[in-house]
């Protein structure tokens, strides 16, 4: 235990760990203090750059994300909520630094380990207190509320925002604002914290990173989010097919459990599947609504999407579909930027995954999981709603950036 918390103390004293952990533990906070943390992240970063006296960097996926930001606050300009657009266009510039942060502070793999170790323990503990929230609710018949609801019922009359207050009955959120918006973040990271379980080769870490990937996979369950339940059954595919040979009687015992410990109101959520319900009158009017303004949109952020679908009758903030809602808010301009930014982290993903590096097996799988998990996920919901998911995100890309730079893969030449 001394010799641990010798360890702990050692590694604050470092700047490049501060960076990395205040990054880390977003998905913990609530939505306000996601941007002191990315501060916070950005002094020790730079205090880690004069150490070391690096210059700053700007890899390619920050220069498509600069782009896209840029395209982004001119959409202010044929906006039909100027203002709004703008606040929303500079909190992407604003979150933009968390990828240059971990682009500039994860310069070996070493620091990749490390930062991949705390991006497990935060996920872990999301789906832990997710996994005791849902437990609650069944033995109250109530539903717990966001670990953070106290805390925004004071914060949030002082700037005049609202709370929506919504009846999730016995499903879980942990420290986000919703079951879904927990599920967006859970499916985003699992891909990379099944990867790094199989990069850890230390015994009491490893079984650490075990249980974490666990309550991972248990907080999407309880999240009872139907987009959650696909995009993770995906992912069991994947690693099943990577390890059906050598390790069939582990992932035959897995399964059973999993199934067995599944309540049965989880059963009945995954017997909804096929019901698509008010979402397809979402779809059907957002079309409408784009092939008013196919090329521009209505400007950046769900405020405009909001107002249209409220004046139809719809209760929805979003068009619940990241393509349709990114064609809503920065039309077909906006959709191509994006697209090419998923292209380059597909791109990326695939060449790492075709090395015969095990190291970069792994994160090649990390980062192609991620990019189909997100956009399985993306497909009955909007990842993009709440500045934690835009954080996270953006965060997400430079930890893709730094993988691809860090670790063999074959040369251009090789891979033609």
């Amino acid at each position: 235990m001394k010799r641990l918390l010798f360890k702990t103390k050692k590694a604050f004293a470092q700047p490049y760990f501060c960076a990395l952990f205040f990054i880390a533990i977003i998905p913990l906070l609530p939505e306000y203090l996601s941007f002191f943390s990315v501060i916070a992240a950005a002094i020790f970063a730079i205090q880690d750059m004069r150490l070391k006296e690096r210059a700053l960097r700007i890899g390619t996926i920050g220069k498509l994300m600069a782009i896209f930001c840029t395209y982004q606050t001119l959409t202010c300009i044929v906006a039909s909520r100027p203002i709004h657009s703008l606040f929303v266009s500079l909190m992407w510039w604003f979150f933009l630094a968390g990828y240059l942060i971990l682009v500039n502070v994860i310069t070996s793999k070493r620091k990749m380990r490390v930062f991949f170790f705390l991006l497990t323990i935060t996920a872990g503990l999301v789906g832990a207190i997710a996994f005791v929230q849902y437990y609650i609710n069944v033995a109250t018949n109530s539903n717990t509320d966001s670990v953070w609801r106290w805390l925004d019922k004071l914060i949030y009359p002082l700037v005049d925002v609202g709370i929506v207050e919504l009846n999730y009955g016995v499903r879980a959120y942990s420290t986000f604002a919703n079951p879904n918006i927990m599920a967006k973040y859970l499916v985003m990271v699992t891909p990379f914290i099944a990867a790094y379980n199989f990069l850890e080769h230390h015994k009491v870490y490893k079984i650490i990173c075990r249980i974490c990937l666990v309550f991972a996979y248990i907080g999407v369950i309880y999240s009872f989010s139907r987009g959650g339940y696909l995009a993770l059954i995906l992912l069991g595919i994947a690693l099943v097919i990577i390890h059906f040979r050598k390790k069939f009687f582990s992932i035959l015992v897995y399964g059973a459990t999993t199934v067995l410990l599944l309540p049965t109101a989880v059963a009945d959520r995954l017997s909804e599947m096929n019901k698509v319900g008010e979402r397809q009158f979402i779809w059907q009017h957002s079309i409408e609504r784009i092939l008013q303004s196919p090329f521009f949109g209505y400007g950046a952020g769900t405020q405009p999407t909001y107002e249209f679908l409220h004046a139809l009758g719809i209760k929805a903030a979003h068009a619940h579909n990241v393509v349709l809602q990114i064609l809503l808010e920065g039309g077909i301009i906006a959709l191509v930027m994006m697209g090419t930014i998923g292209f380059k982290v597909i791109k990326d993903g695939i060449v790492l995954m075709i090395s015969k590096q095990s190291e970069s097996f792994w994160m090649g799988f990390g980062i192609c999981g991620f990019a189909v998990l997100f956009l399985v996920h993306g497909m009955v919901d909007y990842p993009f709603s709440t500045p934690k998911q835009v954080a996270i995100f953006i965060t997400l890309l430079g930890v893709i950036e730094q993988c691809y730079h860090l670790y063999p893969h074959k040369t251009k030449r090789k891979l033609q």
